[in-house]
């Protein structure tokens, strides 16, 4: 059975800091009327921030973070997963150790229960974690360090379409950034419609209004509508773009970098 979507895609692309964004820290103030996005940096979290995330994961959580073989990759998933429990806590008013997360079929987490009020992605890459909140509607995130050693002519005529592909137009100036802005955009608005990419490659994100195809049972029925698409590069390193529904305005960022993150030991 094939389920018919019809997108009208708006970018906007910056360069940082032209978005909204602040420091983040435990005097902050959120109010959750605009998409909530939270850019954390691992380096930045002390053994006893890590011991303190990792103290709110769940029991499979957990098995999931061991099977990582690098010590580094372990603890980029108990900063993601961790301070995602964390958020969810403070906009629930509950303990982040509470919170009950359940999984699509294409991986994606969402809130169990009653509380499905709240719509939430992530994403991480190298040394960065990234977290995307909205109370409106679903919302996508993907974040990508910029490699310039990356094959990225041969994964874009694979993963790419023919007229991506012209976007790109590798061997001109900027080809690099313009194969990270589609990847990213690609992620993000996947991740918002809450299915997989490894199906979905198709999908094209470079003009305005694009009709989607896919396999389903009425997955996408709800998803019809205008989506943006808000691209920018941070610490010139790395890619991050956010999908949005039309009607949830423009994110706020909050950084999560010069200041130690001591707030999250208040928590017993």
């Amino acid at each position: 059975m094939q389920s018919t979507l019809m997108l009208s895609l708006n970018y906007i692309t910056k360069q940082f800091p032209g978005f909204q964004f602040d420091e983040f820290n435990e005097k902050t103030m959120l109010d959750w009327e605009s998409p909530e996005i939270f850019i954390a940096e691992t380096r930045n979290f002390l053994p006893v921030h890590m011991e303190k995330l990792g103290s709110f994961l769940s029991r499979d959580e957990i098995i999931r973070c061991l099977r990582f073989h690098s010590q580094k990759d372990r603890e980029s998933f108990i900063v993601v997963h961790g301070l995602l429990r964390y958020f969810i806590g403070l906009y629930l008013d509950i303990h982040p150790s509470t919170v009950s997360l359940e999984y699509n079929r294409f991986g994606k987490p969402f809130l169990s229960g009653h509380y499905r009020s709240l719509f939430f992605n992530l994403s991480h890459s190298a040394d960065i974690s990234i977290l995307a909140f909205d109370n409106k509607s679903s919302i996508g995130i993907d974040v990508e360090k910029i490699d310039p050693e990356i094959d990225f002519q041969s994964i874009s005529k694979t993963f790419f379409t023919p007229k991506e592909y012209e976007y790109i137009s590798p061997g001109e100036e900027g080809d690099l950034r313009r194969f990270y802005q589609l990847w990213t955009r690609k992620e993000a608005l996947l991740k918002a419609l809450g299915i997989g990419i490894s199906q979905n490659l198709d999908i094209e994100v470079y003009r305005r209004k694009h009709q989607l195809r896919i396999e389903g049972h009425g997955l996408l029925k709800m998803r019809t509508g205008n989506y943006s698409l808000r691209t920018m590069t941070y610490l010139e390193r790395y890619m991050i773009t956010s999908a949005t529904m039309g009607d949830s305005g423009e994110p706020v960022i909050h950084l999560m970098g010069s200041e130690r993150p001591d707030y999250l030991l208040n928590l017993k």
